[in-house]
C-alpha cells in the first residue's frame, strides 16, 4: 500500500483443510482463521488511510471433488463460514467447476456460491500447462464459456501456458473472450491470434500442430478422442495398426495413413524452418517426440524395419501418450 498499490488479492488456494479436534472443540475453524487473517490484512491497509480493491481465493476454489481427493475433506459450510467473516467488498477467485473447466456456465457459478452473494473472479485455468500438465501443450482457442457469465463475473483472468511465445496464441483468444463474451467465437479468434502472432506462411502447419499435440484440459479428461485432423487420423491408424500392412497398403483408406509418416515429417521440416526462434525452442518437445512417432511408423513399412524399431517403439509409447495425448496411444 505504501508504494501505491490500491488492489490487493489474498490466496489461501491449495491449503489442506485443518480438522476440528474432539479435545479443543472451540478451535476456530480453518475458515474462520482464514476470515481473522483477512481481516488483520485488511485493518491495516484500511487503517493507513487506503481505499483498495479486494479479492480473496478460498482454499475450496470450486467444487471439483478433486481438491476433496486431494487434500482430504473440508469442513461443512466452509464457504457460509468464509463469507460470514469478510467485509462484503471482497471478490472471490473461483476457477468454474472444475480446477481445469472443459466449460462454464451461469448456472455453475450459482451452484458454487448457494446461498451466498458475494461477487467472483473467474480464474481460468486455461491454457496453463503446470504440475501434471507440463506434457501438455494447450495452443486452442479458449472454448465452453458462456456469454452471459458477465451477469455473475465481476472479473476475468487467465492462467498462462508455461511456454510465453507459444502461450501468446491461446492467450491471445482468452483476451478477446474477455474483451467481448458475447461476440467470442472460438475459430474466429484462433485465425486473428495466428493472423497475429504466427508467420502467415505457417498457419496451416501451426494449427496442425494444434491439432497433433492436444490434449487439453478443456477435453474434460485424458480420454481425449483423436482431433478431427486428417494428418492425426493418419497417424493414429497407423500407430494403432501396429503391423506392417497398416502402413503398407497404398489402397483405398489406408492410403492416407501409407503417407502420414512423411507428411508428418515433412510438416516438422517446415515448422523447424519457419518457426520464430522462441517459438522453435518452445515447441522442440513436442517436434521431437512426432519425429520419433513418424521415424518409427515409416520402419514399419520397411521389411524388417519393425524388428529393428521394435525396442525404441516400446519405450516410446509410454512418453507419446503423456506428451502428444491419449488418443496416440497403442
Amino acid at each position: 500500500a505504501g508504494l501505491g498499490y490500491t488492489g490487493f488479492a489474498i490466496l489461501f488456494d491449495d491449503m489442506p483443510p485443518v480438522p476440528q479436534t474432539p479435545d479443543a472443540p472451540d478451535t476456530p475453524s480453518q475458515a474462520e482463521q482464514q476470515a481473522a487473517a483477512f481481516r488483520g490484512i485488511h485493518a491495516r491497509v484500511s487503517g493507513a488511510g487506503v481505499e483498495a480493491n479486494w479479492a480473496l481465493c478460498p482454499s475450496l476454489y470450486t467444487l471439483d471433488p478433486i481438491l476433496d481427493w486431494h487434500h482430504g475433506p473440508f469442513e461443512p459450510d466452509y464457504l457460509k463460514k468464509l463469507d460470514a467473516g469478510l467485509p462484503d467488498e471482497v471478490a472471490w477467485f473461483w476457477t468454474g467447476p472444475r480446477v481445469c473447466s472443459p466449460s462454464i456456465s451461469l448456472e455453475d457459478a450459482a451452484a458454487f456460491l448457494g446461498d451466498v452473494r458475494r461477487e467472483l473472479l473467474l480464474w481460468d485455468n486455461y491454457p496453463v500447462n503446470d504440475a501434471g500438465m507440463i506434457h501438455q501443450l494447450h495452443l486452442g482457442p479458449l472454448s465452453g464459456r458462456a456469454a452471459e457469465l458477465t451477469s455473475a463475473v465481476k472479473g476475468y483472468l487467465f492462467n498462462p501456458l508455461l511456454q510465453p511465445t507459444l502461450g501468446a496464441l491461446p492467450g491471445a483468444t482468452c483476451l478477446a473472450y474477455a474483451a467481448d463474451p458475447a461476440a467470442y467465437d472460438p475459430a474466429a479468434a484462433w485465425e486473428r491470434a495466428l493472423a497475429a502472432e504466427g508467420p502467415a506462411e505457417l498457419h496451416g502447419e501451426i494449427a496442425a500442430l494444434e491439432a497433433l499435440t492436444r490434449h487439453s484440459c478443456l477435453s474434460g479428461g485424458k480420454s481425449t478422442p483423436p482431433p478431427d485432423h486428417p494428418l492425426a487420423h493418419g497417424l493414429q491408424a497407423g500407430w494403432q495398426g501396429g503391423d506392417a500392412t497398416a502402413v503398407e497398403n497404398t489402397a483405398g483408406e489406408n492410403a492416407a495413413e501409407a503417407g502420414a509418416p512423411a507428411r508428418l515429417l515433412e510438416l516438422l521440416e517446415r515448422l523447424r524452418r519457419g518457426l520464430p526462434e522462441d517459438m522453435a525452442r518452445e515447441a522442440a518437445p513436442w517436434l521431437e517426440r512426432l519425429e520419433q512417432a513418424g521415424r518409427i511408423l515409416q520402419a514399419h513399412a520397411v521389411e524388417g524395419g519393425l524388428d529393428s524399431a521394435q525396442a525404441e517403439a516400446t519405450g516410446f509409447r509410454a512418453g507419446a501418450a503423456v506428451v502428444l495425448g491419449a488418443w496416440f496411444q497403442p
